[in-house]
């Protein structure tokens, strides 16, 4: 996986922690529990736009830049 697109694992677990767990982490989301858990084992990494969701359902405890920290956020911010 190229760096700018390695995901912190741990600020999902966290994620799926403050909204209940992993299946519903899914369900706020409107993806699989399939996606969720690749993401949490680290298969492949959150897309951006998962990765605001993540922070508006989490209301800012988990924060998109920290889930992909090498994505370049200053460009679309």
């Amino acid at each position: 996986m190229p760096e700018e697109k390695k995901a912190n694992i741990e600020e999902i677990k966290r994620a799926a922690s403050i909204v209940g767990s992993p299946t519903r982490l899914a369900w706020a989301l409107e993806v699989s529990y399939n996606t969720v858990y690749s993401w949490m084992n680290g298969k492949f990494a959150p897309d951006p736009i998962n990765c605001l969701k993540i922070q508006k359902v989490t209301k800012g405890q988990v924060q998109a830049r920290d889930i992909l920290p090498n994505y370049e956020w200053d460009k679309i911010l």
